[in-house]
């Protein structure tokens, strides 16, 4: 059993009595590894129940990572646990924004998130997972990631400087009510850089750009229009900001960099409205950022709370 059921840690017990998923709000660690998978059809679930416990199960043993959260698609979730699917829970699906750009959808069953100070253990605790889910599920993509200097974006601007903190991040990431109570809908997705092309852009360019300054990351003000702060800020009908937690990593190759863009909500929709207005797609106002950085994966899943998954995997 793990050390959230029985109440150890306390600072992941939300509203509802669940807990979340720990590794969600750890932010102390600084190497990271996502693997996503498309389960087999016809498999067998109560093997991949199983699978999904010994994985689970690894995390914080000698040689695991020292955290896995595990977040299923909406198909596969029905599958493990149709009596405990929230309302709102559904698959990517392509978003078209203005001047031929786009967001494709690549939806997967099953993403895996591990999370340690250093990179050996991440990769340990994929490799265990692989084997786990050998011959259940195949793997779509992998993402080893780390952090890049002060918490940047291999851009050079820092990343979640808006990121609520504290307890409030149990109140924006945390599904409140109803048979999800305590879990996190997820939003994954890897982002390709244009370094090249932002790099050739001046000082004063790339901070209208983000929006931001990137020494110190202030926003600016008056804020650029199309500026990605500008775009990705959205009030609620009481004016309060609609917030979401970010957990996104860098990555990258001397051929290929980018972000994975991981990010928990306590409703999906937040997720979406943003990168509709990131696209442009009602008001054709897109996002200057999508000039300089591409997705090319993108899925919604639902990581469950700790008590939830205790039952998908006990079956």
């Amino acid at each position: 059993m793990s050390a959230a059921t029985t109440g150890e840690d306390p600072t992941t017990r939300t509203g509802s009595g669940n807990h979340m998923q720990p590794g969600i709000l750890d932010e102390s660690v600084t190497a990271f590894r996502s693997q996503q998978f498309r389960v087999n059809l016809g498999v067998d679930v109560g093997a991949l129940r199983r699978a999904i416990g010994r994985i689970r199960d690894h995390a914080g043993t000698e040689r695991g990572a020292r955290h896995v959260v595990v977040a299923v698609g909406a198909s596969l979730f029905g599958t493990l646990a149709p009596e405990e699917m929230p309302s709102g829970i559904r698959p990517f699906t392509p978003i078209e924004g203005t001047d031929g750009h786009s967001v494709p959808a690549t939806q997967d069953d099953l993403m895996l998130w591990f999370t340690d100070a250093t990179a050996d253990r991440c990769l340990s605790g994929a490799w265990h997972a692989r084997r786990a889910l050998e011959g259940l599920a195949e793997l779509t993509d992998e993402t080893p990631g780390f952090q890049f200097f002060d918490h940047e974006d291999i851009t050079g601007f820092e990343d979640g400087t808006e990121n609520p903190t504290g307890e409030d991040r149990l109140e924006v990431a945390t599904i409140a009510q109803g048979p999800a109570a305590g879990g996190s809908f997820v939003l994954a997705q890897r982002w390709v850089h244009d370094l090249r092309a932002f790099e050739a852009l001046s000082l004063r360019d790339q901070e209208h750009l983000f929006g931001r300054t990137k020494d110190g990351s202030v926003e600016l003000d008056p804020l650029p229009e199309r500026s990605h702060v500008e775009r990705v800020v959205m009030d609620d009908d009481d004016g309060d900001e609609r917030e979401i937690y970010r957990r996104s990593f860098p990555y990258g190759t001397t051929d290929e960099q980018g972000l994975f863009f991981l990010a928990f909500n306590r409703d999906l929709e937040t997720f979406q409205d943003m990168l509709e207005r990131m696209l442009g797609a009602a008001d054709g106002q897109r996002d200057k950022l999508t000039d300089v950085s591409e997705p090319v994966t993108s899925s919604y899943y639902l990581a469950p709370s700790v008590e939830v998954l205790d039952r998908i995997v006990a079956g």
